[in-house]
């Protein structure tokens, strides 16, 4: 009979009864009551509903797949109820190399839900007033860290596109400014040919087009690997969490991030196609040669 699954994960035990952030899921997903025998996972657990993970000697079937959060401490989590917590105490002193000791008197996280008008930093302060030794923490203070982290994350990452993006636009001005004076003679000859200016301008800017659909589909391939394969590191170095955007999401971004790749090479180009459209064939030539 196998001990247990050796993982590294966090076994967290509530009450299905009493407890207010996971029934809801549970009552959502799920078709039949939670029992002792039962287990939420979170999404890096690699095990699939309808499988069975032992625990200290003790069989538990998976209910249950939580969404991903982005943060490991909840994706890595086992939730089971206090029965089988206490279950579980007791097989291990037969089936497991190393007892588990749960002292059923003590419990180490009690989440407290406040009526909707009442201020939660008073009743912290008050819980902590009337109980001697306990640490309350305010959800909303957790949160708001947080996205002063996101904020100020968000806004040095603005700061920096836009000096990247003002100086793309020198920089590709410059480029298509080269190559059109460049091809001086031969938009020169072709003008002498007959060509309309129109048309130079249309072949010019379909160039230019086409050159920048380019490069924003390789700068989306590009930044869209590096993004993914960089979210440990950002987890783990700004201790912020990390949550990969659904499709949907990420294909608005790209798709945006192209418009604007399009629109900054058309703002680029048109400069230097309308003065080059706009010479006599003869001047032209004579500055191609």
């Amino acid at each position: 009979y196998p001990c247990c699954d050796v993982l590294d994960v966090l076994l967290v035990a509530f009450d299905p009864a009493t407890d207010f952030t996971l029934r809801p899921w549970l009552e959502q997903h799920s078709t039949r009551p939670f029992t002792a025998d039962d287990v939420l996972v979170g999404m890096e657990i690699p095990f699939m509903v309808g499988e069975t993970i032992t625990f200290f000697g003790k069989p538990l079937n998976v209910t249950g797949t939580l969404e991903s959060t982005g943060m490991d401490f909840i994706d890595h989590t086992v939730f089971l109820s206090f029965e089988a917590a206490y279950d579980m105490a007791w097989v291990s002193t037969v089936k497991a190399q190393e007892r588990l000791i749960i002292d059923k008197n003590r419990v180490s996280t009690v989440l407290v839900r406040v009526e909707p008008n009442t201020s939660s930093r008073r009743v912290a302060i008050f819980i902590e007033y009337e109980i001697p030794g306990v640490k309350a923490v305010v959800a909303d203070e957790l949160i708001g860290q947080v996205k002063k982290q996101l904020s100020l994350l968000f806004k040095t990452l603005l700061g920096i596109s836009a000096l990247l993006w003002g100086m793309t636009i020198l920089l590709i001005g410059i480029v298509f400014s080269m190559i059109v004076n460049e091809r001086q003679r031969e938009l020169g000859i072709l003008r002498a040919l007959g060509a309309k200016r129109s048309a130079l301008f249309t072949t010019l800017m379909t160039e230019a087009f086409l050159v920048t659909c380019a490069g924003g589909l390789t700068g989306l391939a590009a930044s869209g690997l590096f993004l993914y394969r960089i979210k440990e590191m950002v987890k783990s170095s700004l201790d912020l969490p990390y949550l990969w955007p659904d499709a949907r999401s990420v294909m608005g971004t790209a798709v945006i991030c192209l418009l604007v790749a399009v629109i900054t090479g058309f703002i680029t180009a048109l400069a230097p196609v309308v003065r080059s459209a706009r010479r006599e064939p003869y001047d032209a030539i004579r500055q191609g040669e």
